[in-house]
């Protein structure tokens, strides 16, 4: 059908008849992008269950050196290949192969802004620690694909007195210099 390519044989005139073609148009590309993560999950576990049958541990040595090449050959090798295959379980995370969505994103960072920036501001202004504003800022930047944004970021802040206290600090040296 038209709609999943994002096509229609009449003008769209309402944002919401926009939005709703933009997100039919996409469904299919990401049910591939996930068809694919899933591929790539299952040939890596294959291959570490591969591995794990023919690899000894004295090729493994440079990798996880001499004890870990010990334990590979009497927790691994020692292991029936039927039986490693019911009792182990394997995840290969392939999410590194996935197209950013900037626009999913972006949408969400927008949605949780305004009380998340409250919050975060808040906090770096009594404690000096910028690292959550400057780690927001970061992905809603990514998200926008922005580039050399190190200086937006905030350097650590140094929190301003209270006036109050100052004063009452004032008072009590005051009264110590008095009673000497």
């Amino acid at each position: 059908m038209d709609i999943h390519y994002g096509l229609s044989q009449t003008q769209s005139r309402v944002s919401s008849d926009i939005d709703a073609k933009n997100r039919a148009a996409s469904v299919r590309p990401e049910k591939m992008r996930a068809d694919i993560v899933e591929w790539v999950r299952n040939l890596s576990t294959s291959e570490l269950w591969l591995a794990c049958q023919y690899m000894e541990g004295r090729q493994l040595v440079p990798l996880i050196g001499q004890f870990g090449a010990q334990a590979w050959d009497s927790m691994i090798r020692s292991m029936p290949f039927e039986q490693m295959i019911k009792e182990m379980t394997c995840f290969i995370d392939a999410k590194d192969i996935q197209r950013p969505d900037n626009a999913r994103d972006l949408d969400g960072l927008n949605a949780i802004s305004q009380s998340y920036l409250a919050t975060a501001t808040t906090y770096s202004q009594q404690t000096g620690d910028p690292t959550p504003l400057n780690e927001f800022m970061q992905k809603w930047f990514k998200a926008m694909d922005m580039r050399d944004t190190d200086r937006l970021l905030f350097n650590s802040w140094i929190p301003q007195p209270d006036p109050m206290a100052q004063q009452m600090q004032q008072r009590m040296a005051m009264l110590q210099t008095q009673q000497l």
